[in-house]
């Protein structure tokens, strides 16, 4: 596999929101859609994508992701890419990813988003993220980083 390791900045977040605590996820869209001026507080879109985990449940989309998550998805307009933090690089592989995202679907917005050892989601901004695949959707955060097709005529 050809790794493409990318340093990225984040909106840093410590997983707290008012009462709740390791909602983290909820918070990277949430902080990203404040952004479109879409102001969805994390504690609406736990209770808009009918969240079943308690308060203190981190979100780990082994376990979290079903119907209501995607279809809130679907209903924001909306796909989100979840890239892995390489440690050893202090930097994301820009070529491994999780989707979450209704298939055959034109979204308006990707949010990219940055997981920590599987504990930790902050959402990624100030920085170029090439797509393995091509897909339909506007550049993110007003324009302070851009998602764009992989080229595969660079490789």
């Amino acid at each position: 596999m050809n790794e493409k390791f990318i340093k990225i900045s984040t909106l840093h977040n410590d997983g707290r929101y008012k009462k709740y605590y390791n909602i983290c996820f909820f918070i990277s869209i949430s902080d990203i859609l404040k952004s479109y001026n879409v102001n969805i507080s994390p504690r609406k879109l736990l209770k808009i994508c009918k969240f079943k985990g308690k308060n203190g449940d981190m979100f780990d989309t082994d376990y979290h992701i079903d119907k209501d998550l995607l279809n809130i998805l679907k209903i924001l307009n909306i796909a989100i890419f979840i890239y892995p933090y390489c440690d050893k690089f202090r930097s994301i592989n820009s070529q491994i990813y999780y989707k979450l995202c209704v298939e055959n679907h034109k979204y308006t917005l990707i949010i990219p988003i940055v997981c920590y050892n599987n504990l930790h989601y902050e959402p990624i901004v100030n920085t170029n993220i090439p797509l393995i695949e091509e897909i339909n959707a506007k550049n993110i955060y007003k324009n302070k980083y851009i998602l764009c097709k992989y080229d595969t005529d660079r490789n």
